[in-house]
Formats: structure tokens, C-alpha cells, sequence
């Protein structure tokens, strides 16, 4: 499935996510305004995926300074009384913050004036691929939903996972027209801070997150 189009601002962008993700069989849980920007909360067949929309306003989860971006993170559950960020089972940083390892796009303080949404079904691959360029030229990009890992480890109990990734962390505003994939097409979701991202996976019946930022500790 495939859709393209265009975006007065980041929040209206994230509208038409919104639309996109139901389309591809999610399961809206919840499309609110939060701030001056909008808050979704989307789930399929037991994965969690959590949006913030930021129009010049403070990231949240343990950041201290105003972007026009949009965050996401995925998470084991849902609760409409959580914070958008701290959905159940997220993951966090181990430092004692507790604070929301996020993956985005970043200066979205213009018309988006073209977006291109991908949905790709593959045997248990189910990704969605989300694709944005604003009024200055510059590509940007999130990537979820769930892979296939059995080619990568032998030692996985359940050859699969849930993932999110994207252009950028809260921590790196700069611009980045890459797009990281492994050579067959599958998200590169190991790589810190340029993109970052995260993967769900189960080893040895324990079910924990992971990422390529090797500053964090593989939290269960």
C-alpha cells in the first residue's frame, strides 16, 4: 500500500499517519491534541506505537528544549492514563532518569511538501515506512512495525520483533538525508544516535529491548 502527498505543518502530518496506519489494519487507540501539537497511539497483533507531534514546543520524556519534530517510540501496551512516552513496557534509559529512548524527525517547522507512506507485508515482515521532505529539500524518515530476525540469529527464541526507528534523536537536531538499510531492504535499526532505533526481541524466553546506542543497557 502506498500513499503520497503533502502537509501544512507536523501536525497535520500526523493526521495522515494517523489515517495511513488504520488503513494498514492498526488499531487506533487514541488521536488527542496534547499542547499545540497531537498525540496517536496505534497498536496491531500486540505492538504498541506512540507519536508526539511538536509545533516549537518542549520534547518530552526527560528533555529540556523546544523543536518542531515528531517523536515516536513502541511500547508492550497501551494506558490512555500514561504519558504519551511512557506507554507500558517502553523503553527507557538506565541512568535514573527513566527517561524515553525516542527516534524522529526534526526541524518539521515548515510546509511538509512531500510525504510518501509505504506498507510493506511480507510472511511476518509488517513495516511501515514513512517517508518526508520540507520546504528546504532535506529527506527524512520513520520506520515500525515488526521483522523478520531468524536470519541474523540462531539464538532467537522467537525469530521476530518489534521495531521503530528514525532519522533522529532529541539529542541530534541536525539534518540527515540518509536512509540506512541492510542490503536485502531491512531497516538498519543498529546504528546510535544517526538514525536511532530499537528492536524488541526474545532470547532465551526473555523478552527485551535492544539498540545499537551502546550508551544504554538492554533493559527487559
Amino acid at each position: 500500500m502506498y500513499q503520497t502527498g503533502s502537509s501544512a505543518n507536523v501536525y497535520t502530518l500526523l493526521l495522515a499517519i494517523s489515517d495511513f496506519c488504520q488503513a494498514a489494519g492498526y488499531t487506533l487507540n487514541s488521536f488527542t491534541n496534547e499542547g499545540v501539537g497531537g498525540r496517536l497511539h496505534v497498536s496491531k497483533n500486540g505492538r504498541f506505537f506512540n507519536f508526539r507531534s511538536h509545533l516549537n514546543e518542549a520534547i518530552a520524556g526527560g528533555y529540556s528544549f523546544n523543536q518542531y519534530a515528531l517523536y515516536m517510540n513502541a511500547s508492550t501496551g497501551y494506558s490512555s492514563g500514561n504519558n504519551w512516552y511512557e506507554q507500558p513496557g517502553y523503553f527507557a534509559y538506565n541512568d535514573g532518569s527513566a527517561r524515553s529512548f525516542l527516534a524522529g524527525m526534526v526541524r518539521l517547522d515548515s510546509t511538509i511538501t512531500q510525504y510518501h507512506f509505504f506498507h510493506h507485508t511480507t510472511g511476518v515482515y509488517d513495516v511501515i515506512y514513512i517517508f518526508v521532505r520540507n520546504e528546504e529539500g532535506y529527506w527524512q524518515h520513520l520506520l515500525f512495525g515488526n521483522v523478520d530476525t531468524s536470519k541474523y540469529s540462531s539464538a532467537l527464541t522467537t525469530p521476530q520483533g518489534m521495531f521503530y526507528q528514525g532519522s533522529k534523536s532529541p539529542f541530534n537536531s541536525t539534518y540527515s538525508n540518509a536512509i540506512t538499510l541492510f542490503g536485502d531492504g531491512i531497516p538498519a535499526i543498529w546504528n546510535a544516535e544517526n538514525p536511532q532505533g530499537a528492536i524488541f526481541l526474545n532470547f532465551g524466553g526473555t523478552n527485551r529491548w535492544h539498540s545499537g546506542n551502546f550508551g544504554l543497557t538492554q533493559l527487559g
